[in-house]
Parts: structure tokens; C-alpha cells; sequence
């Protein structure tokens, strides 16, 4: 059954109810399998929930309101059928954000060249279900709420095994932590007592004391470009990751004010004793502000707590962008000094007494420290023992989080007043103002990792894996059980090559592997590339026939006779013979001349082996005058 309106030509017609306000009122069709026609405008008010099959053909437009969901439950089905140049897309109906397409246990589906933007943390996400996704966008993804997590496809659960190929995952963007709790004001010192019995002096105020320390900031949430998890698996090939996000660490807490000091007790008693005020005592010192909260992480693939053997091949990673840390927390003010004791004016000036001394105002509190930048990973494999292959994959444009600016200082507390002495008596000296805090410390950088295996056997063949920016990061780093076994890579841009249990085999390449234009974000590999021809044809996964491009996947690149497949997503394509005529030696000399002359004229009439007829150049499988003019056209050194 599906809950859903559509609208054709203007027209309202509720297709199939479940729980849905509907818009006009009409006959619940129950348990109809629909299908939303070619170039049709669809309009989901509420959680569409299909236990039957809705098939969508190409060109549809499927319109969905705020916080709404496409969910297939068991038993259901969702077909879409876009095309190329029609696709079919699913979008927020107005400004709001809608909850994404979630395939639930049982359910089955296939999407063909869809696009699914605008969703609150989770593009499409697949539960024990066994989907085909394939040549789809998912696009503009948010994390919701504090720190919320946001993944552009998510596949959890056993059972779960889709086939995801060929699509575009961007702009995937995790939520920002968000400050710390401020602290408080401490709690003032008490103030001193009078002068006692038989005590003729105040009693000194008591100190105030310090501020708290400020809350540490929530950390930023993680982004993930594709994250496969907890039993699940899937065969992931030619998808195509970039734009993925950490949030921003929240800013720590302002530190709690300093308690304000006592004031002095009165230099008097009960009994008539004359005696000086009493001291006002120092106001507290402000407290310290709170650490930003950490950056949240940007991850490209995602293989966590797998039950076999997964392979992802030929996917390109670019463009990952930790989440900064959160500024330092504000330092707290101090607390103020509290005013000296008065003295007291007697009959006679011999009896006056003299006024309290003030206390000083307390130090303003240090800034807090900034939060740790997030950490980028291209691949990162952990948990569940499962070995995990990663082939042909090219990770470009990883950069790290940097770390939370330093939090501000705090102001010092004011200085007390001296207490008032008697007529002929001295007052007493005011305190000093409190001194302002230091600023905290700026926030330490995150760092970068081209793959990471935590307790699983992670292999890679025939990938590029380079950062960017200054060299920083280790490419290759395990963890626990985890084992990182690499050969015939290409590895750039990093300060290490590896840590902990990794074995580097023979054929690898350290060296920048020279992308057409990386800055534009081109990651094609240029002719220079040492990474063309480079690769072990061996380690190609059997049907991986074209290359990312969709071009042929074991190419002649460097045009040496010798087809040797290259590292990373793409491929570089032979190109044509830039001087066809010069046909003698065998292989040419780098020169048309009379000896190029003699071998057409030798070879002169029709091609016996036309597979194998170098003098033929216009290729029509003769040789004759055609073949002659185009040496003499091309006389002298080849370009």
C-alpha cells in the first residue's frame, strides 16, 4: 500500500492511503501496486510507506514536505526508472528538508539514475535489504541536531548486501557541536564579624572563592560519503565521493566568576572596647574557560564490523573537510575585593581607631584552550575480522581540521575600599583591581589518513592515494588487531607511510602522481604520470571492463605495445599515431624519408594480412598512390 498524493495536470487524486491526510477525500485503494507516469509531479505531505510496488517512471518529480520519509517496508517495492535525460528527482517541497529513502528488511528496490537532495541526515539508507542503486545523485545532506552524524548512503544491518554503482555522493555535511555550559558564579566569602567580646579589632573579611571551570564544547558531528556498517555488505564500484564534512567543534564554556571578598568587621563591641576595622578580604579568582569541542571527522568509505570478504573498487574520494575545533571558552571575571572595616571616632582623638585595609580584586580567568581540528579518512576498515580489498580507487584533496582558536581572557575583579578611620585616625589603603587572565592556547590540527584497519586484514592494489597542502598525516595506519598489506600503489603527499602493522610490497609508487588539474579538481592522470601502466592487471576485479569514465579499463596509456593497467579510478587512453607514415623500421625511426618511400612501394597492392599492413595509411586495405602522397606529405622529422 502506499501513502502518498500526486497531482496531474493540476488535477488531485489520492492514488492509494495509509494513514495520510489526504488533500481531497476518496476510496482507499488498498493493496494496488501504482505507477507515477512519465513527466508526472508528485507531492508527498507525509511518510510515504509502500508495502506493495510504486514504480516511477523517467522525468518524475517527486516534491516532499518537512521531515517527511520514503520508507519501502517488508514486502514492498520501489522502482525508478530515470534515465540519463530524464531522471527522476526527489526533492523538499519548498524551503524545508525532508528525511531521506530508507529500505527496510524484507523490502526489495531498484533506482536507476535518481537524484535524492536536500535530506536531513542520511541520503538513502538500506536496513537488511538488498537494493540495486545505480547512476544516482545524492546531494545536499545535513546533520541535524547537535553534532548530528550525516551520510550520504547508509547500509546497516545482516543481511543487508545493495549494489551501489556509479553514483555521485556530495556535499555531505555533518552538524556543529555547540557551546558548553557556562559556569556559574562562585559563592562569595563571607564577610568578617564585628569586633568580639573583649576583641577590639573587626574580624577580616573572608576571601572570595575561585570560579568554576567552563563546560568543554560537544564535538562536531562525523560526515561520511558512503558508511557500511554492523553485518551489513555490498558490492560498492565506480561511485564517485566529494565534498564531505565534519562539523565544527562547539566553543567551551565560560569560566565561573570569582567570589567577591568579605567586607571587614567594625573595629566595636558590645562592651565598649574600641578597636581598628577589619581587613576586606581578596576577591576569588575567575575560572578557567572550557576547551572547544573536538572537530567532527570526515570519512569517505566507511567499512565497519564486516562479516566477509567486500571489495570497492574504482570509486574516486575527494574533497574531505574535517570539522575545526571549537574556540576556547571566555576566562572568568574575578571576584571583587571586599571593603575594609570602618574604625570608630571616640570622645577623644586618642581614641579614635583606624579603618581596615581593603582586599584586592581577583584575577581574571585563562581562556580556554581551542578544541582538537577533526581527522580525514579516505577508507576507513574496522572491527568484525573480515578482510577487505580496496582496488583501483584514487583519494585526492584530503586536508585536516584545523584546531579551535584560543578563548579570550577574562577581566580582573575591582579593588576594594579601604575602611573609614576615626576623625584623627588614618583610613584604611584600598586594594589593588585584579589582574585580566591570560588568553588560552589555540586548538592542535587534526591529521589525515589515506586508510585505516582497526582489527580486519585491509588490502590494497592499484590505488592512488596522495593529500593535499603541505606534506602531513600517515598514509596508511592500523590499529589493534588490524593488518594493512599495500602493493602497486601510488602514495603522495604524506609525512609517513605507514604505522603499526603494515607490510609494503614491491611496486608501489612515492611519488606525485601528476593529476591533469588537481587544483580544479581534476584527478585524471596527466601523460607524465608515473602511475600510467603501473598497476598489476592481475588484481582488476573480473567485469571491471571500463574505467570510471566508462572508457576502456586495460589501455596501452603510454603507448608502449605493452597493456598494463594504471592506479586509481581512471584510465589513461592510447592516443592515435602522431606520425603514421613513418612505417620504416618497424616501430618508425621518428623520421618519413626515403626509406618509409621504399616500404610502400614494396608492400605496394592489396593487404594480404590487413590486421598487419603498415603501409596501408588511409586504412582501405591497399596500398597504392593514396599511401605514397601521404609520405611524401608528411617528408621529414616526425612532430
Amino acid at each position: 500500500m502506499l501513502a502518498a498524493t500526486r497531482i496531474f495536470r493540476h488535477q488531485i487524486v489520492v492514488a492509494a492511503t495509509l494513514g495520510v491526510s489526504s488533500l481531497i477525500a476518496t476510496p482507499v485503494l488498498a493493496g494496488t501496486d501504482v505507477t507515477w507516469p512519465a513527466g508526472s509531479t508528485q507531492f508527498v505531505i507525509s511518510d510515504l510507506v509502500i508495502t506493495e510496488t510504486l514504480t516511477i517512471e523517467p522525468g518524475v518529480d517527486v516534491l516532499i514536505n518537512d521531515g517527511v520519509a520514503i520508507i519501502v517496508q517488508s514486502g514492498g517495492n520501489l522502482v525508478v526508472n530515470g534515465t540519463t535525460s530524464d531522471p527522476v528527482l526527489f526533492t523538499g517541497n519548498g524551503s524545508p528538508r525532508w528525511d531521506g529513502i530508507e529500505f527496510q528488511a524484507g523490502s526489495a528496490g531498484q533506482m536507476s539514475h535518481s537524484i535524492v537532495e536536500r535530506t536531513n541526515n542520511v541520503g538513502i539508507r538500506v536496513i537488511s535489504a538488498a537494493p540495486l542503486i545505480e547512476s544516482c545523485t545524492i546531494r545536499d545532506v545535513r546533520g541535524q541536531g547537535t553534532g548530528a552524524a550525516a551520510r550520504g548512503i547508509h547500509v546497516t544491518g545482516a543481511g543487508a548486501n545493495p549494489t551501489i554503482h556509479r553514483c555521485l555522493i556530495e556535499n555531505v555535511v555533518a552538524a556543529d557541536g555547540v557551546q558548553g555550559t557556562n559556569t556559574g558564579a562562585a559563592s562569595n566569602g563571607a564577610d568578617g564579624a564585628d569586633g568580639g567580646l573583649l576583641s577590639n579589632d573587626g574580624s577580616p573579611g573572608g576571601n572570595g572563592s575561585p570560579g568554576a571551570i567552563g563546560g568543554t564544547g560537544t564535538a562536531g558531528g562525523w560526515g561520511y560519503g558512503i558508511a557500511l556498517e554492523t553485518g551489513a555488505q555490498a558490492e560498492i564500484f565506480s561511485n564517485h565521493i566529494r565534498n564531505i564534512k565534519g562539523g565544527k567543534g562547539g566553543k567551551g564554556g565560560t569560566g565561573g566568576a570569582g567570589g567577591d571578598g568579605g567586607w571587614g568587621g567594625a573595629g566595636y563591641n558590645e562592651v565598649g572596647f574600641l578597636g581598628d576595622g577589619g581587613d576586606g578580604g581578596n576577591g576569588g579568582a575567575g575560572g578557567t574557560g572550557g576547551v572547544g569541542g573536538i572537530g567532527g571527522w570526515a570519512i569517505g568509505l566507511r567499512l565497519w564490523d564486516l562479516p566477509a570478504t567486500t571489495t570497492a573498487a574504482q570509486n574516486l574520494v575527494e574533497q574531505l573537510a574535517p570539522g575545526q575545533g571549537g574556540q576556547g571558552g571566555t576566562g572568568g571575571l574575578g571576584g571583587d575585593g571586599g571593603y575594609g572595616g570602618p574604625g570608630v571616632n571616640g570622645a577623644f582623638c586618642f581614641l579614635d581607631t583606624f579603618g581596615g585595609d581593603a582586599g584586592n580584586g581577583g584575577n581574571g580567568g585563562v581562556g580556554g584552550v581551542g578544541g582538537l581540528g577533526g581527522t580525514a579518512r579516505a577508507f576507513d576498515a574496522q572491527n568484525g575480522g573480515a578482510t577487505v580489498l580496496l582496488v583501483q580507487n584514487t583519494a585526492a584533496a584530503i586536508v585536516v581540521g584545523s584546531g579551535g582558536s584560543s578563548g579570550s581572557s577574562g577581566f580582573g575583579g575591582n579593588n576594594g575600599l579601604g575602611g573609614l578611620g576615626g576623625d584623627c585616625a588614618g583610613n584604611g589603603a584600598n586594594g589593588s583591581d585584579g589582574s585580566t587572565g591570560a588568553a588560552g592556547q589555540t586548538g592542535a590540527a587534526g591529521t589525515r589518513n589515506g586508510a585505516f584497519a582497526a582489527n580486519v586484514a585491509l588490502q590494497l592494489k592499484n590505488n592512488v592515494v596522495t593529500f593535499s597542502g603541505a606534506p602531513s598525516g600517515t598514509a596508511l595506519v592500523t590499529s589493534g588487531s588490524g593488518t594493512i598489506t599495500a602493493g602497486t600503489n601510488c602514495f603522495f603527499g604524506f609525512s609517513s607511510l605507514s604505522s603499526g602493522s603494515v607490510t609494503v610490497l614491491a611496486g608501489n609508487v612515492l611519488a606525485d602522481p601528476m593529476f591533469v588539474d588537481s587544483a580544479n579538481f581534476n584527478f585524471h592522470l596527466a601523460a607524465s604520470s608515473p602511475a600510467i601502466d603501473s598497476g598489476d592487471n592481475a588484481a582488476v576485479p573480473v567485469g571491471l571492463l571500463a574505467d570510471l569514465d566508462d572508457l576502456e579499463r586495460l589501455a596501452d596509456g603510454d603507448n608502449n605495445a605493452s597493456v598494463v593497467v594504471d592506479m586509481g579510478a581512471y584510465e589513461v587512453q592510447p592516443i592515435g599515431d602522431p606520425c603514421p607514415a613513418d612505417i620504416s623500421p618497424s616501430g618508425g625511426d621518428g623520421i618519413v624519408n626515403v626509406i618509409d618511400l621504399m616500404a610502400v612501394i614494396s608492400a605496394w597492392g592489396l593487404c594480404p594480412d590487413p590486421s598487419n599492413c603498415p603501409a596501408d595509411l588511409n586504412g582501405d586495405d591497399m596500398v597504392n598512390v593514396i599511401d605514397l602522397l601521404a609520405v611524401i606529405s608528411a617528408w621529414g622529422a616526425c612532430p
